[in-house]
């Protein structure tokens, strides 16, 4: 599992995306787990998508071009770890929320191609 999720509080949306990035040992191909659903639903609710890739190169380049699609989107890198842990509970997600609208888009990652004020 990646260190990050990320999540997208704008207009309401409460969203959270995420992926995992494989490589194979014996023949250098790729594979990229994404998982997407609502601000809340545990891991195991979340829903997900496999891909499979013949190289693991292809498969790290589509992982990026995702991750930074959803970074022009709105969307902020929050730690996973604390992330799952916080939603455990309303009062948890509540303050989960609230923490995601104060921080910054370069506190965890940063997207160069979106311009900030």
């Amino acid at each position: 599992m990646s260190k990050y999720v990320f999540v997208n509080i704008s207009d309401n949306h409460f969203k959270v995306w995420g992926f995992d990035l494989f490589c194979s040992e014996i023949d250098n191909s790729g594979e990229v787990i994404t998982y997407w659903g609502r601000i809340g639903i545990s891991m195991q609710y979340l829903n997900k998508n496999r891909k499979q890739f013949d190289r693991y190169h292809d498969a790290f380049d589509y992982a990026r071009k995702k991750y930074e699609e959803k970074l022009c989107k709105g969307y902020k890198g929050f730690p996973n770890w604390l992330y799952f842990q916080m939603i455990q509970s309303p009062r948890g997600i509540a303050s989960l929320i609230d923490k995601i609208s104060q921080m910054g888009y370069t506190q965890y990652w940063q997207n160069p191609k979106r311009k900030t004020a």
